[in-house]
């Protein structure tokens, strides 16, 4: 399976170049299951062989999360508490997980944003739960808080696809 999704991200590279870089980071920000630890190695493996630069990759890696992030976002927040709980088991979300999602987020507040977006897994959901649901304004401080990570997870998670990659290469 996990050659399958591969070949479907390499596709979309190869049709979409640094666009299909922004759309496989969109959908796995959007709850979908792609995982970004697959798509950002293959960007930057291809970075090295010179059909990708890695600020490129970086860029366009940050700009599909913020995109699919605020799709997962308008979905949840139209859709609240009751489309979460009905629909959740399909990404893996059962009413038990909303609830200690929801007392985490009261506890620990807005820096809790931050500090789950650096989680693997956990990052894309925190747009759904409890984020969207409690509709946390995204402007200002609250979109800062969110995407402070991106760029540097972007650069750290493309860097494994290429090896010893020295700084200012491709």
């Amino acid at each position: 399976m996990e050659q399958t999704i591969a070949q479907f991200i390499l596709h979309l590279f190869t049709a979409l170049g640094y666009g299909g870089i922004v759309v496989a980071m969109a959908i796995e920000s959007c709850c979908i299951p792609l995982p970004s630890e697959l798509i950002m190695p293959l960007a930057g493996f291809l970075a090295v062989q010179g059909r990708f630069n890695l600020w490129g990759v970086a860029l366009a890696g940050a700009l599909g999360c913020v995109l699919g992030s605020l799709v997962a976002y308008g979905i949840g927040a139209s859709g609240g508490r009751s489309l979460l709980l009905r629909y959740g088991r399909y990404v893996l979300i059962s009413p038990h997980d909303a609830m200690r999602a929801d007392r985490f987020f009261a506890r620990y507040g807005a820096p809790a944003i931050f500090a789950t977006r650096l989680m693997p897994i956990v990052r894309t959901f925190i747009y759904v739960v409890p984020v969207a649901v409690r509709r946390v304004v995204l402007v200002g401080p609250g979109i800062a808080l969110t995407h402070l990570d991106l760029p540097s997870r972007s650069v750290v998670s493309t860097v494994p696809g290429t090896g010893d990659l020295p700084t200012g290469a491709h």
